[in-house]
């Protein structure tokens, strides 16, 4: 069986929730560089400093922790920038973004998940 971060790094998840872009897959990312503030994120495990920002491709400025087990768009933000579909069945949700033609699928563990190509 894989290792839970090593999934979460494949993954994009999009979280209702999140009010910021963080990404920590760095293979996903280009223009890696210093931001001019760091950006101190509370978590329920406590806080981390965010000292760099990146670009992700399709997408936009976000920003990058090297430390971090997940990569996550904020839906907020997402439906800001992009057009999205969502179909919800009975059995599956999905959501679509339509600029990058990226689906996002409904995961047992309660988030949506686009599973990146290798």
């Amino acid at each position: 069986m894989q290792d839970k971060t090593a999934i979460l790094m494949s993954q994009i998840l999009i979280d209702s929730q999140s009010t910021v872009e963080l990404f920590s897959n760095e293979k996903l990312l280009t223009n890696i560089h210093n931001a001019k503030h760091d950006l101190i994120l509370h978590f329920n495990a406590g806080t981390a400093t965010m000292s760099k920002i990146c670009d992700l491709k399709g997408y936009d400025m976000m920003q990058y922790h090297p430390n971090g087990i997940a990569n996550i768009l904020s839906l907020y933000n997402v439906q800001k920038k992009h057009r999205l579909c969502m179909r919800v069945l009975k059995e599956k949700a999905s959501l679509w973004m339509n600029q990058t033609n990226t689906y996002f699928y409904a995961i047992e563990e309660g988030y949506y998940s686009a599973m990146l190509r290798k």
